[in-house]
């Protein structure tokens, strides 16, 4: 074999390694090239002792998307190109979640991350917006629009939860049985086959380095 074939099957097994060994540095090559695609900035801002992360982009009204318990921006990464063409997009990390970095004892019910994201926008010079809410997010969008209904112009609610009515799916009722606690992850391995499959109906092929970050982050967050 030709030396230079060999090093290159060298470095193709070198970059195949790398994909397993050094999971974060791909995932924030992946995660960076992915919202240069949709035109987004990341930002941080401090609020009241509290360091956000968001993403900005798009043009028209504002428009503030909320993710869910247990993710963060990158889920609305998939739908930012369309809706940023109608609208100004704010997309925070939730505190506790993403790359935003709460105090420790942050209370986490619905009211308290609601007034939390009432003095963000306050920050950000947000007085009217529209506003989006995935699971937990469009919890938090309702509890928004009940305590601030003059900044909130209207709801997008995407399965959102709190919605008393409806009877529980399996994951809460294995949550409030005991059987499970909200969020708990033992290792990369245990979100891949317990943890991912309660949260999506088919199954869902996110490249081992984000979900590896994903999972590896959601250990060290559980508290």
């Amino acid at each position: 074999m030709p030396a230079s074939a060999a090093l290159l099957l060298i470095l193709l097994a070198a970059l195949l390694g790398s994909w397993y060994l050094l999971p974060t540095s791909w995932a924030k090559l992946l995660v960076y090239l992915w919202r240069r695609q949709t035109g987004l900035t990341s930002h941080t801002i401090s609020v009241a002792g509290i360091r956000w992360h968001f993403l900005k982009g798009g043009n028209g009204p504002v428009l503030l998307l909320l993710h869910g318990f247990g993710a963060d921006t990158g889920c609305w990464l998939p739908l930012a190109s369309r809706l940023g063409q109608r609208f100004s997009l704010v997309i925070p990390d939730l505190p506790g979640f993403g790359e935003s970095e709460p105090p420790q004892n942050l209370p986490f019910n619905i009211e308290a991350q609601a007034r939390r994201l009432m003095a963000f926008l306050d920050e950000l010079e947000v007085s009217s917006c529209l506003v989006a809410g995935n699971s937990m997010g469009g919890y938090l969008a309702t509890q928004l629009a009940d305590l601030d209904p003059d900044r909130v112009r209207a709801l997008w609610l995407l399965a959102p939860l709190g919605v008393k009515a409806v009877p529980p799916g399996a994951a809460l009722e294995a949550i409030d049985s005991g059987e499970t606690q909200a969020g708990k992850i033992e290792s990369v391995h245990h979100y891949r086959r317990e943890f991912l499959p309660t949260v999506f109906k088919h199954k869902n092929r996110i490249p081992y380095p984000i979900l590896a970050t994903q999972a590896r982050g959601a250990m060290a967050r559980q508290a």
